[in-house]
């Protein structure tokens, strides 16, 4: 009886184990990729796709290209027909009805901002075209009049909503909204979404470098790469995921030179001005959603290291932050300096 019992147990041993590595190998074959531009980016998603997922991968890729569209729609400020186009195109000051998307995201932002003391704004887009980093405007330094009579139609506190109503107000005339800081975020989670509704459990959504990953990728943990500015051997980092979002705002990619002088696409709102204080790169981590993260990532970028790493313990944010005390010229690896929140280190398995 008890080598019976002991061969019974031995041999269901042998089975998961067979069974497990049987999976493993099979679970490569059966993970897909869609991927695809949008939003003025890419996206790429990789998902496991088995004999539950009733829908075959070209409805899924037409169901993902869909919801995508939809997100432009509503908050791309380079389509003349978006909800949000229109919003700023209108010169009045007055209650409008949005979509119910319009609310959630302007009280995401609105939340944010506030927490942040407005070093995020969904409100920055006449300093954002001023200095040429929107759809309108010169990539130059604007003049002081020009900047003065922007920053009056810039501020969080401008805005009003009624939720329950799905009313929105600009306090001032020529306000214009721009949510580049949080689109990306949240068309991944959009995304992620629409994945989970067709019983799709494993899978990695990556839009312009934001992501979210849940479950298990083909080799295992999900296992994300974030760049660093200096572009070395050793300036690429990478973490195990579980579940999780990452979203990373940096000032060495989009930016314009005059005079010597360089002017990052981040706009800090307290100034009107792009950064100056040594921020390069912030990564943050959200198990809420993508789109929190990407605004965090925004918020942090356009404080500066002190602030972003007083705030981050404070509010146990899951930062990675980089860089620099060097404010003199283009940036080196040897003058980076690197910042893991008590949270991040927490979150993150293999970080190297």
């Amino acid at each position: 009886m008890k080598m019976s019992k002991k061969f019974l147990i031995i041999a269901s041993i042998l089975s998961i184990a067979i069974g497990f590595l049987l999976g493993r190998f099979m679970n490569k074959a059966k993970y897909k990729t869609i991927s695809g531009p949008t939003m003025g980016t890419s996206f790429l998603i990789k998902f496991y796709h088995d004999q539950k997922i009733h829908k075959s991968l070209q409805d899924l890729e037409k169901g993902i290209k869909e919801h995508l569209l939809a997100v432009n729609k509503t908050f791309s400020t380079y389509r003349p027909d978006s909800e949000i186009s229109k919003l700023n195109q209108d010169p009045h000051s007055h209650w409008v009805s949005v979509s119910p998307l319009m609310i959630k995201v302007m009280s995401h932002a609105l939340n944010v901002s506030a927490l942040s003391h407005g070093a995020f704004d969904p409100t920055l887009g006449p300093l954002v075209n001023l200095w040429g980093f929107g759809p309108d405007g010169e990539r130059k330094r604007p003049s002081d009049q020009a900047l003065s009579s922007a920053r009056i139609k810039v501020g969080h506190g401008l805005i009003s909503l009624n939720p329950g109503k799905l009313l929105l107000k600009r306090e001032v005339k020529g306000m214009y909204l721009d949510f580049s800081a949080s689109a990306k975020g949240l068309g991944v989670d959009i995304i992620g979404e629409y994945l989970k509704a067709n019983k799709i459990e494993h899978f990695m959504v990556e839009i312009g470098g934001e992501v979210k990953v849940l479950g298990q990728g083909p080799q295992g943990a999900w296992k994300i790469g974030l760049e660093s500015p200096v572009l070395s051997k050793n300036s690429k980092k990478i973490m195990t995921l579980k579940d999780l979002s990452v979203a990373t705002s940096g000032s060495y990619r989009n930016f314009f030179e005059e005079k010597g002088i360089q002017y990052s696409h981040t706009i800090d709102p307290l100034t009107g001005k792009p950064i100056r204080h040594g921020m390069v790169l912030a990564s943050v981590l959200s198990d809420k959603s993508c789109m929190d993260a990407d605004a965090w990532a925004t918020a942090l970028m356009a404080m500066g290291p002190k602030d972003a790493m007083r705030i981050s313990e404070k509010l146990g944010l899951r930062s990675y932050l980089v860089f620099t005390m060097n404010l003199t010229g283009k940036v080196e690896e040897k003058d980076l300096e690197f910042y893991l929140s008590k949270a991040f280190k927490k979150s993150v398995g293999d970080f190297k």
